[in-house]
């Protein structure tokens, strides 16, 4: 038996050894992945905690994730997932047209491979302007990554809380935006301008008004969007919904379609929400190669 413990058995590394870990192995997936979609000559951009860890925290361990999330040009979509098959990565089969999940052995973290942001019908911003709006790096990864312009980060985090109809709001998601917005020193009138460009004003009422009262750059963005009492409303009517349903409830669910650009496009995303799931359920993938 020791006598004493060792120095690495202090406190502080033993809080912050699983967290350090966690982020070994997000490094190692990381490297792996984008190595391979480079080695296809495949364009690739990190998304959601992939991104943000290293992006916008200071110490990226302090950001842990599920999974990684990569998002690649529609048009080579297939291609990229035949790519990391071949890395080890073997696809989920399909739930959804619009991301494929990967897996590898003896890796605890997934692969969320993205051909758009979102579900088919929801919201405005395209694969294609995300591309072309974003900036090449090869330092941040050490592998040739496309990063997204900080105003369409900050778009994709409203959306993507939207899409989720969870209330309260995953603390992560509160924080990243407060984080993006401080290192980007967004500005809340652009970001306004851009929320309503990109049809994500209404989810902005919904994700922005959930941050809670001491989220300062949420409030400014709320104060610079257009007045739009039918949204407010139906943005209000999401929160109620979505605090007194289970997630997986078909009113939480019904809900999270409630701030889409327009009740046109609600009830269209919805509609091809569940004929995907119907379809994927019955064996067939309705997926096309572009």
């Amino acid at each position: 038996m020791l006598a004493a413990a060792p120095v690495f058995f202090d406190r502080a590394t033993a809080v912050a050894g699983p967290r350090a870990l966690h982020d070994l192995v997000r490094r190692m997936v990381l490297k792996e992945v984008l190595g391979g979609l480079a080695g296809r000559g495949i364009p690739v951009m990190p998304l959601k905690g992939a991104l943000l860890a290293y992006w916008v925290y200071d110490d990226p361990a302090d950001r842990r994730v599920s999974d990684v999330d990569l998002l690649v040009p529609e048009a080579v979509f297939d291609e990229a997932i035949e790519a990391l098959s071949a890395q080890g990565w073997h696809p989920d089969l399909p739930v959804q047209t619009h991301e494929r999940t990967l897996r590898a052995r003896e890796v605890d973290l997934t692969v969320d491979l993205h051909r758009t942001l979102f579900p088919k019908g929801r919201f405005r911003l395209s694969t294609q302007d995300l591309f072309a709006r974003g900036r090449r790096n090869t330092e941040l990864y050490g592998a040739p990554v496309v990063l997204p312009d900080p105003y369409d980060a900050c778009a994709h985090l409203v959306g993507h809380a939207t899409c989720a109809h969870q209330l309260p709001l995953d603390p992560r998601a509160v924080a990243d935006l407060e984080r993006l917005s401080l290192r980007f020193s967004l500005d809340a009138r652009h970001c306004a301008a851009h929320l309503e460009s990109t049809g994500l004003a209404r989810a902005a009422r919904y994700t922005l008004a959930a941050c809670g009262p001491t989220s300062i750059f949420a409030r400014r963005v709320l104060g610079h969007l257009r007045p739009d009492p039918f949204g407010a409303f139906l943005a209000a009517t999401q929160q109620a919904l979505n605090l007194r349903f289970p997630v997986e409830s078909i009113p939480a669910r019904v809900a999270g379609h409630l701030t889409n650009v327009s009740l046109c496009n609600a009830a269209e995303a919805a509609f091809d929400a569940i004929a995907e799931r119907f379809r994927f359920r019955n064996g067939s993938t309705g997926i096309q190669r572009e």
